[in-house]
């Protein structure tokens, strides 16, 4: 997430957790929440939002699993 400080998180996994960011698969146009299924994904199809509401927003739809 552009403009979030690092506060000395060892990896963009514990910042992501710390956040619990909503991930956008940017082929699919699917968003994940923190810990659904397939939350992780190859970080080039990587889209982070920090609300639902901006990712469907940007046209994007919930996952169904």
């Amino acid at each position: 997430i552009e403009g979030e400080e690092d506060a000395g998180f060892r990896s963009d996994k514990d910042l992501y957790f710390y956040l619990q960011v909503i991930i956008g698969n940017r082929r699919s146009h699917i968003y994940h929440v923190y810990r659904q299924h397939a939350y992780r994904m190859n970080r080039g199809n990587a889209v982070y939002f920090r609300s639902e509401a901006a990712a469907r927003a940007a046209g994007y739809r919930k996952s169904y699993r």
